[in-house]
């Protein structure tokens, strides 16, 4: 027994395009660019007899999933896929005047392997798997749903790959998404382990000639 899921970053807001900050406090909506992201991605799997679509609880995740959602697949909100708290530095500009990324010191802790390091006032990475994989349990749980997307945010994504492919927190920079790509898993109910299909898939973007 087997279960497909397609997870989705949301697509593009103004402070992606702007290089904000933007964490499980911003809660942004879809640019024009992310709104046809949203109606690309539609076009291009609404033939999946999907059973379910699962979003976080910010509305950009919930609008790049609008036009399967008003197609009549059930949908449902879970927090613990929402993105990372990133506490004092929410909203903030990504570089300073110049041109240094402003969270650096923050992942070169991530990258010696320290998921607890975090934002003042935010949340780590070890926190913000433990949250996830709650959320996660709960997709698995409704094993009569064979296709499910679940559509969710940049820095989470990257922390859940590490889960679902077995690396450490360390890793999670080689698991960039681009606004409204896919990485599609397989879930085996026998093994209980996650195979990937593809990860971070911009094909059905292609025609934008934007996938970021």
């Amino acid at each position: 027994m087997k279960k497909r899921i397609y997870f989705v970053r949301h697509g593009e807001t103004d402070c992606n395009n702007k290089n904000l900050i933007q964490g499980r406090g911003v809660n942004a909506p879809l640019n024009a660019l992310g709104q046809q992201q949203a109606e690309a991605f539609y076009q291009h799997y609404k033939l999946v007899p999907f059973d379910k679509v699962y979003t976080s609880s910010l509305q950009r995740t919930h609008q790049s999933m609008a036009p399967l959602i008003k197609s009549g697949i059930p949908h449902e909100i879970l927090s613990g896929f929402d993105e990372m708290d990133f506490g004092t530095m929410e909203g903030k500009a990504m570089f300073d005047a110049n041109g240094a990324f402003v969270l650096e010191n923050l992942f070169v802790q991530w990258r010696k392997n320290n998921g607890d390091a975090k934002v003042d006032g935010g949340e780590s990475p070890n926190e913000v798997q433990a949250r996830m994989k709650k959320a996660l349990e709960v997709v698995l749980a409704e094993k009569s749903e064979s296709n499910v997307v679940v559509c969710m945010h940049g820095r989470a994504l990257r922390i859940l790959m590490c889960h679902l492919m077995g690396q450490p927190i360390s890793q999670m920079e080689n698991f960039f998404h681009p606004n409204l790509s896919t990485s599609i898993f397989d879930y085996d109910y026998g093994t209980e382990t996650f195979n990937p299909v593809c990860i971070a898939s911009t094909e059905h973007l292609q025609a934008l000639k934007v996938c970021v």
